[in-house]
């Protein structure tokens, strides 16, 4: 089982999708949280089920509703550590050549 490991901006990530979706209904912002903790979970048993960024091979991207979570994979720490939660309707080509920096 892999652990999973979120990084600040990740974190802040959600934060931001949190503050936007509660403009509009008041369960929503709930509802996102319960679909992203379960796809994410499913990283623990299976990190690899996700395909690999076209740019970056050392990443991954998995759709949750309108979000893309990218992660790295770290197979010998077992760790799946969670980059970045951006917008699918984002600037995706800029976020993802700036992974690494």
């Amino acid at each position: 089982m892999y652990e999973i490991i979120y990084l600040p901006v990740a974190i802040k990530d959600i934060e931001n999708i949190m503050q936007y979706l509660a403009q509009f209904y008041d369960g929503t912002p709930k509802k996102f949280i319960a679909e992203l903790d379960e796809r994410i979970s499913e990283l623990k048993n299976h990190p690899m089920m996700y395909p690999v960024l076209e740019y970056n091979k050392n990443y991954r991207k998995l759709l949750v509703k309108k979000h893309i979570v990218f992660y790295k994979i770290y197979e010998k720490e077992h760790k799946v550590e969670i980059y970045r939660i951006l917008s699918a309707l984002s600037d995706l080509d800029t976020a993802v050549s700036r992974f690494g920096e």
